[in-house]
């Protein structure tokens, strides 16, 4: 992955591994091309910013976030081969579906043709949740570091998302089934209901960002 920070006076601040396409789509020239203008300004990061999302990083680290994701794979995977035997041996799901009796292809065929959708569906609902949840937990877990970061924090974001392209909020319904991440607008809103590095209470007293 890489991490794009933007551009400052000595030229785009990118990673290592950037493939030409990614290049040519931030506005980068290749050999023998002229600049192309990105589709909207690039914000550079201040360092207490690039400390900040750093922070993010190492809160995914702190509490675990890639085990905790393993596991709920897997816990998926485990919910769908349960499932998937119950199938095989229900005397009622053959019969809705004209089979003389139970068995492995009646079973197969209901949970990879029948139901493909509605597992698909909720596999992603879930993982995505749970991934929304842990972006949450790993925000919180830098911005409240201290008060600094929690400023840094919040304009990072909104830097991140305008330098990628995203939307500043999307509806609940598309955010809830499709995003693993958090809208800007939600990870904003959560860092602003953090109290002052989270001893005094005090709210956030940033504007928010322009509307786009």
């Amino acid at each position: 992955d890489t991490l794009f920070l933007g551009r400052d006076a000595e030229g785009p601040q990118l990673g290592d591994a950037v493939s030409e396409e990614t290049l040519h789509f931030l506005g980068v020239p290749g050999e023998g091309e002229e600049p192309l203008p990105p589709l909207t300004p690039i914000d550079s990061f201040t360092d207490g910013e690039v400390s900040s999302v750093l922070g993010h990083e190492l809160g995914h680290l702190k509490m675990s976030h890639v085990p905790w994701g393993v596991a709920l794979h897997f816990g998926l995977l485990l919910g769908m081969c349960a499932l998937g035997g119950w199938l095989t041996q229900s005397a009622l799901v053959a019969s809705a579906f004209s089979f003389a009796a139970p068995g492995v292809v009646p079973g197969l065929f209901v949970l990879d043709q029948v139901l493909a959708g509605p597992k698909a569906l909720v596999f992603e609902v879930v993982q995505h949740g749970v991934t929304r949840i842990m972006e949450f937990q790993a925000d919180r877990f830098s911005a409240t570091i201290s008060e600094p970061y929690r400023h840094n924090m919040r304009s990072g974001l909104v830097k991140l998302g305008k330098n990628n392209r995203a939307l500043y909020s999307m509806p609940w319904l598309y955010e809830f089934i499709h995003l693993d991440h958090p809208t800007t607008q939600h990870r904003v809103e959560s860092i602003d209901a953090i109290t002052d590095g989270g001893r005094n209470g005090a709210a956030s007293t940033m504007p928010p960002p322009a509307a786009r």
